[in-house]
C-alpha cells in the first residue's frame, strides 16, 4: 500500500475486499450483518486459498470497494461448488447484498457444525470401505 492509497479514512472503515457493501456508505444503519459479509468472504478465502479478488488486476482498494457495492463478489469455481456445495450456499448467503437475507451468526454456527458432522460421517464411511492389512493378506492366501 502506498501512503497516498492508505489515508486515514480508508483505514478506519476496514479491509476492503473484506467490506460489506454497506459498510462503504458509512452512516449509523451498522449491524452484525456487516461482519457475517466479512466472514462469507472469509469463508471463500480458506477454501480456495486465494485473495477473493485476485482476478481483478491493478485494481486500488477505493475502486476495490466500488465493485463491491456494484454486487462483484468473489468468484465460485465449478470445482468448489462440486466439491463443497452447501458451504457454497452458506458463502452465498453470507455476502448476500440484502442485509436482512444474510444468516446470524448463532445460524452460520449451526450449519458449521451440521456440515462437520456430515463430512466427519462421509470419512467414516470412506474409511470402512477400504480394505484393512488382514483383508489384503487373507485375499493372498486364497
Amino acid at each position: 500500500w502506498s501512503s497516498d492509497v492508505c489515508s486515514s479514512d480508508l483505514m478506519q472503515v476496514g479491509t476492503p475486499a473484506f467490506m460489506a457493501p454497506e459498510a462503504a456508505h458509512g452512516g449509523n444503519n451498522m449491524s452484525n450483518a456487516i461482519d457475517v459479509y466479512s466472514f462469507g468472504i472469509l469463508l471463500w478465502t480458506i477454501t480456495t486459498s486465494r485473495n477473493p479478488y485476485h482476478y481483478l488486476d491493478s485494481i486500488t482498494p477505493l475502486q476495490l470497494l466500488s465493485q463491491v457495492v456494484a454486487g462483484v463478489r468473489p468468484i465460485i469455481t465449478e470445482d468448489i461448488d462440486v466439491s463443497y456445495p452447501e458451504l457454497v450456499v452458506l458463502m452465498r448467503r453470507c455476502w448476500d447484498y440484502n442485509v436482512s437475507a444474510r444468516p446470524t451468526f448463532l445460524e452460520i454456527s449451526k450449519e458449521l457444525k451440521l456440515l462437520q458432522k456430515r463430512e466427519h460421517n462421509r470419512l467414516m464411511l470412506l474409511l470402512k470401505e477400504q480394505p484393512t492389512k488382514d483383508d489384503h493378506n487373507q485375499t493372498e492366501e486364497v
